[in-house]
């Protein structure tokens, strides 16, 4: 199966410009979208529809930085395993002390407090996207990727904590 960079035609690196990725994707529906094939066979037009699915979906993930750091990660044949990662402890803390913090302002009905959490959280995330986005520029030209990949999944893990927590904290 394709990885979402060829089914795309986009590079395959973590830096991709969201207008390139969309781009792409305004590409494909020229060529498969099922409206172009409404007089077509029944077959091509269900091909149609598959392929033009496998574009959504495929943009959908490079659209996403996460999805688009495992999908990468996946290319370079170091699929990322989330159970395998060391959380860093003072990140974890941290994050339990957010959420304790989320929870009082949620239970003391204090939406200013609750919005200036939510506020930090998704500052922090685009520090850690930013962070990630360099490792990933760095690793991605490194033939020893093996040395920076344990800090990339560390760095993944964390970002995954971080939105689920922020998508949790309305």
């Amino acid at each position: 199966m394709a990885s979402p960079f060829e089914l795309l035609g986009l590079p395959v690196t973590f830096n991709l410009d969201a207008s390139n990725i969309d781009s792409a994707l305004r590409a494909a529906g020229l060529k498969w979208h099922p409206d172009r094939f409404a007089c077509a066979p029944v077959a091509e037009r269900e091909h149609a529809e598959e392929q033009m699915a496998e574009f959504n979906v495929a943009h959908a993930c490079l659209s996403n930085p996460l999805q688009r750091a495992i999908a990468l990660l996946e290319v370079f044949a170091c699929p990322y395993d989330p159970s395998g990662v060391n959380a860093d402890p003072e990140f974890l803390m941290e994050m339990l002390e957010v959420k304790e913090e989320l929870a009082m302002a949620k239970d003391g009905d204090d939406s200013t407090a609750l919005n200036k959490l939510i506020f930090d959280l998704r500052q922090r995330e685009k520090r850690e996207l930013m962070q990630l986005s360099q490792l990933f520029s760095t690793w991605e030209s490194d033939q020893n990727r093996s040395q920076d990949l344990p800090k990339l999944q560390q760095l993944l893990n964390q970002l995954h904590y971080l939105a689920r927590t922020i998508e949790t904290s309305y």
